[in-house]
């Protein structure tokens, strides 16, 4: 890696690697459009509604990790209203397969695949995957023809479904728009569906095996794989020019607000300590809590609770205590219960895990909670699942002892391109309006928010967790543009569903939101430089401005190439705006601009500017006219603000 990112090629700064995004093809099957990337099809639509999110082949092995695959072979035939697309694919040394896709004039897309295992391999999955899009698809009826019984109606859930509310399906047939209907069918294995927001992905998934069926299964080398899916569109393909988006636009609506959630980080996995030039910058931030893991099975466990009191004074943070107990937690209480009262001032909150146990269970609060309200008397006390929301609602605790639930948040528990993290942002929110239904008068907490999962909770042995694996947990976009863009669209969606706190990354280190005073600990893998504040640093700055700020809704025409937060707080206002995509994106703001006055920038070109400027958001330039269309650099984020 070269020691200067005035060196770094800019998709470095993009999104924190040399490589180039995969290139996009554009297609179309009659009315219907499509892109092609990297084999999968992309958000089918016809005029601006979107019908299929994508249509994919997935290799999961036994851990439920994805094999990534290299794309041979590949034989393009592209007209104007037709397409074919053959390749080859291969899944590191256990699988190969050919593809062939093809859509035709009359919105038909067919997708086959036959493979064969290269070797002995334990799979809990091999085949073909349909997104469905849940903002379009959610509340909508829909027909399932089952493989071992009569076609029955269903409805795509609203609440995100614990269980998974279609199995067995051999086609299924939903309507699009006025009378416009798409069908699906599918050979080669048995399918159902699954609420993939349960792990905060914005889609239905139709997929292959049934998980009621046994796995992780031994392949044999040699065996062949078939599979087929038909997409087909009827009714009324006629689209008026209204239903193409002209030119990209936002609204804000000013007549309904929510509350910025209290915001704070997670404690460095990376550094032990914070240096005082860390500590310093991180106080600067004036976050509303920091979060620290204390597993009390650790015999060192009272040194780092210890240590985080330390470092509550040292960022003028109070902690987000959690307390990880194994089944001997009387006994562990026991050891740390004065430490707590002693520190009792500087915890915030407090949230108890039950170690191994997917969510905390009631004879863990009934045992702890009241001790803990007596030590901690102005301290709010929780619990929930240190995994993710699928976790809490697929094992439902006891919320009437508890002052709020708590889950985490990651957008690739199933894919790991940009295009998908961006997508996924919208679940956020529904995960909060789920979990309130079952919480009852518990607050709801995200805690924390990471790009890349900490550690894996559905692996069937120990390697495959990754708990220990810092490499494992760092996504190289974390110092990038892109993760500036992407926090800005979490906290829209989290604000907007009026969650009331959310942590996210770490304080320093390759997690966190600058890189501090230390060293890189892996120059070879990832881009950071010792003192470099990250851009989403920059963020959080900004943000400390607006602690009891309004947050208002922005209705973007295009929510799958920008982010946007519109934040006021007395007689100061923030409009905050990022493009999400490789492009260079214009954009009409269609709300009153009087006033705002000054406008920062984060782009490739002033990453000179900010990179090692913890103060940057102080030097907003002043602008007396500010148009109301604005064009974005790639991964840009804007912020316009008024005083």
């Amino acid at each position: 890696m070269k020691h200067h990112f005035s060196d770094w090629p800019k998709e470095v700064l993009y999104y924190g690697s040399p490589a180039s995004v995969p290139l996009s093809l554009s297609l179309q099957a009659g009315p219907l459009k499509m892109g092609y990337e990297n084999g999968c099809i992309r958000q089918v639509k016809q005029g601006n509604t979107e019908i299929l999110r994508m249509i994919y082949s997935a290799v999961r092995d036994q851990n439920w990790g994805t094999l990534d695959c290299t794309i041979d072979n590949e034989n393009l035939s592209i007209e104007s209203d037709r397409f074919k697309i053959v390749y080859t694919a291969k899944y590191r040394d256990v699988f190969a397969a050919r593809y062939q896709l093809q859509g035709t004039p009359d919105g038909t897309i067919t997708f086959d695949m036959e493979g064969e295992v290269l070797s002995d391999f334990k799979k809990n999955r091999i085949g073909f995957c349909v997104l469905h899009p849940v903002e379009e698809c959610m509340g909508r009826q829909c027909v399932i023809n089952y493989a071992d019984k009569d076609a029955v109606s269903g409805v795509f859930p609203l609440a995100i479904s614990a269980e998974n509310p279609f199995k067995n399906i051999r086609s299924m047939r939903w309507k699009v728009l006025g009378n416009l209907e798409a069908t699906l069918d599918f050979e080669g294995d048995i399918f159902e569906m699954e609420d993939q927001r349960n792990w905060t992905d914005s889609s239905y998934k139709t997929f292959c095996t049934p998980l009621d069926t046994p796995f992780p299964v031994l392949i044999k080398k040699g065996s062949i794989i078939r599979q087929k899916i038909v997409f087909r569109l009827s009714g009324n393909k006629a689209i008026d020019s209204d239903d193409y988006i002209t030119c990209n636009g936002v609204d804000c609506d000013f007549t309904g607000s929510t509350d910025l959630p209290g915001l704070g980080l997670n404690q460095s996995g990376e550094n032990d300590r914070l240096s005082p030039d860390e500590a310093f910058a991180i106080r600067q931030l004036r976050l509303d809590h920091l979060r620290c893991d204390i597993h009390l099975s650790d015999t060192h466990s009272a040194e780092k609770i210890s240590q985080a009191f330390a470092e509550s004074e040292q960022t003028n943070c109070r902690l987000e205590l959690c307390l990880h107990f194994s089944s001997r937690y009387q006994e562990e209480f026991n050891k740390i219960k004065q430490l707590l009262k002693s520190g009792q001032n500087q915890i915030k909150h407090v949230v108890l895990f039950r170690e191994k146990e997917k969510t905390t269970d009631h004879e863990l609060l009934k045992a702890l909670v009241p001790v803990m309200r007596e030590i901690l008397p102005s301290g709010q006390v929780g619990a929930g699942t240190d995994a993710f929301f699928a976790e809490l609602n697929m094992h439902r605790m006891s919320t009437d002892l508890v002052d709020f639930v708590v889950y985490s948040i990651n957008p690739q528990v199933h894919a790991f391109d940009n295009q998908t993290l961006v997508e996924n942002l919208l679940a956020q929110k529904h995960t909060v309006h789920s979990a309130r239904l079952f919480s009852g008068k518990a607050d709801v907490f995200a805690s924390p928010v990471t790009l890349k999962m900490r550690f894996n909770p559905d692996a069937t042995d120990a390697q495959g967790n990754g708990a220990e694996d810092l490499a494992a947990k760092v996504d190289p976009r974390q110092m990038s543009l892109f993760t500036m863009g992407w926090t800005l669209g979490s906290m829209a969606s989290l604000a907007g569903a009026n969650t009331s706190s959310v942590t996210y990354f770490e304080t320093a280190g390759l997690c966190g939101v600058m890189q501090g005073d230390r060293e890189n600990r892996y120059p070879d893998r990832f881009y950071s430089l010792p003192h470099m504040f990250f851009p989403v640093y920059h963020l959080f700055k900004i943000l400390s401005g607006y602690k009891n700020a309004k947050v208002y809704s922005c209705k973007l025409s295009d929510p799958l190439s920008f982010s946007a937060l519109m934040l006021k707080s007395d007689e100061k206002s923030a409009f905050i705006m990022s493009n999400l995509t490789i492009g260079v994106k214009s954009i009409n703001l269609n709300f009153d601009l009087r006033n705002y006055d000054r406008i920062l920038r984060f782009n490739a070109g002033t990453f000179s500017d900010f990179a090692f400027d913890r103060d940057y958001t102080d030097k907003a330039v002043r602008s007396w006219k500010i148009s109301h269309e604005i064009s974005l650099l790639p991964f840009e984020t804007i912020v316009l603000l008024r005083s």
